[in-house]
């Protein structure tokens, strides 16, 4: 069920079933608020699979997608431990399932980026 009661579209039914199909993340925990990072656990190379599925499938033009805004790599360095890495500190902005909806129905992807990437540290 979509937020605010409405019955589910079709476009976000699709949506649900390549995030089950590509992610293995459970339909019925599935709705337009569900986030990709967040709860899904996207990270890494499970993204660029997913983004490129959703493509794909939807015909979605990606140009201007920021990965390093929404998520991490894959694994982990222990050097990291010590010195963390730029794009750890990037203050990361959510995809929700809603986001892949509305950039289905406009062929492209919409979201806006700040001009320059906000820091979690250094509260810029």
């Amino acid at each position: 069920m979509e937020e605010g009661g409405a019955e589910p579209s079709a476009l976000f039914e699709r949506i649900a079933t390549l995030l089950e199909r590509e992610q293995g993340y459970p339909r019925e925990r599935i709705s337009t608020a569900t986030r990709l990072a967040e709860d899904a656990g996207m990270d890494g190379d499970d993204v660029g699979e997913f983004f490129d599925a959703y493509r794909r499938e939807f015909g979605v033009e990606l140009t201007g997608f920021k990965f390093y805004h929404h998520f991490g790599p894959e694994g982990c360095n222990p050097f990291w431990l010590i010195v963390r890495p730029w794009w750890q500190r990037i203050e990361r902005m959510p995809i929700t399932v809603q986001d892949l909806v509305e950039a289905a129905r406009a062929g492209r992807w919409l979201m806006q980026y700040p001009d320059e990437p906000r820091y979690r540290d250094r509260g810029v």
